[in-house]
């Protein structure tokens, strides 16, 4: 059965915003504020102690441009470790990224603050942080792996990947514009 009429088609479109909101789990606010007894001094807790929650590195940009929000990683839903949007004002928590490895201390917001980067296992992954589809920047080939936490430029245009392959280690710049990878340092270790 197809599109008849524009009032089908209008309500389509009005429905849209609804199911995109829904595809992502949404945690209610556990904004808790209480004085610290050792100094007297307000604080604010972002999250519940009840599980594990961290930030990314801070070499990694993960609060937005205008303060509104932050990355981070948590286990709340289920143990798996996953990249959260936290609502600083109302401090609800939102998935944007779930995946079998994820790196609870890399998480990167792209220049425009509309998207993340993220590791998981052995690839470099950007997803927007509304409704949409994630996709894989770059995977270490066969026989390497991730050694390391990425670093994410300043400028946004791509990420330091570390790669280890037995004895042999390199640095690979990932463009955030295209495919691929571009070598940058390559060395082997040796025991002294």
């Amino acid at each position: 059965m197809g599109l008849t009429t524009r009032r089908d088609l209008l309500l389509l479109a009005a429905a849209m915003p609804v199911v995109n909101a829904a595809s992502g789990r949404t945690f209610p606010s556990e904004l808790k504020k209480f004085t610290d007894p050792a100094t007297d001094f307000p604080l604010l807790r972002l999250t519940s102690p009840e599980y594990n929650s961290s930030l990314p590195s801070p070499a990694s940009r993960f609060i937005s441009k205008k303060s509104n929000f932050l990355l981070h990683s948590s286990d709340r839903a289920g143990g798996k470790t996953a990249i959260y949007k936290l609502d600083i004002k109302s401090g609800e928590d939102s998935i944007v990224a779930e995946g079998e490895a994820i790196e609870r201390r890399f998480a990167a917001l792209t220049p425009d603050d509309r998207s993340c980067c993220y590791a998981d296992g052995d690839s470099l992954i950007v997803g927007p942080l509304q409704a949409g589809k994630s996709r894989e920047l770059y995977h270490s080939a066969e026989g390497w792996r991730r050694a390391g936490l990425p670093a994410f430029t300043e400028d946004g245009i791509g990420a330091l990947w570390p790669e280890q392959k037995e004895q042999t280690f390199r640095l690979r710049f990932v463009s955030t514009m295209k495919l691929g990878a571009t070598p940058i340092s390559t060395a082997r270790w040796r025991r002294p």
